[in-house]
């Protein structure tokens, strides 16, 4: 998608699953992506700024865990899953919380992933996610800009490295138009609980 979504526009779409439209679906596409992966030092060496993954957190997921839904529906009913209470990544990347965050690049193949995920790394308190993100707030110049590039949504569904290639370029200085100003950290999350924290080198 490149041309804006008016709300008449969406509403006047089909439903696929009520309450959610066809808007609110990733698009089938093709597409690829490529990172390299090396130790800092040998990337310093190259001709691009190094980025650098400073932590990640992921989980082992099973018949708990849903997209559309906490684990169980908040039920635990099997032993295979361990929800994620808490998001070690910051700590583990040396952030205080999700308030250090510049840019949030999110797997959004559902419109819905964007409330689980500022839910989930505690952008917002649960429940407040759709208040708290109207106004502009994750746009462009906005509090928490988000899948700058488009995401899986309106870019490419080419399950999640799009959202990674756009946060090296956040963190290059190479995003144009879509660049966040002081760009310095950028969070790849999954309304799952995976996420990876991308820095500059420092």
């Amino acid at each position: 998608m490149t041309t804006p979504l008016s709300a008449e526009d969406y509403r006047r779409q089909p439903y696929i699953v009520e309450p959610l439209r066809r808007p609110d679906f990733a698009l089938l596409s093709d597409g690829g992506g490529c990172l390299l992966v090396t130790t800092v030092e040998r990337a310093r060496d190259l001709r691009r700024p190094a980025v650098v993954v400073a932590r990640m957190q992921g989980l082992h997921t099973g018949r708990d865990e849903f997209i559309f839904a906490p684990p169980g529906l908040g039920v635990f009913s099997q032993n295979d899953t361990r929800r994620i209470e808490h998001n070690p990544v910051y700590a583990m990347a040396g952030l205080t919380g999700a308030d250090d965050v510049d840019s949030l690049q999110l797997y959004d193949a559902f419109s819905p992933n964007l409330v689980f995920v500022l839910e989930r790394f505690g952008f917002t308190a649960e429940g407040e996610a759709l208040d708290w993100l109207q106004n502009g707030r994750i746009g462009l110049g906005g509090e928490l800009p988000t899948n700058t590039a488009g995401g899986l949504l309106s870019e490419a569904h080419i399950c999640g490295w799009g959202h990674m290639i756009e946060a090296t370029r956040q963190l290059r200085g190479q995003a144009g138009d879509r660049q966040v100003d002081g760009c310095e950290i950028v969070q790849w999350a999954t309304p799952f609980g995976d996420s990876l924290i991308f820095t500059k080198d420092r």
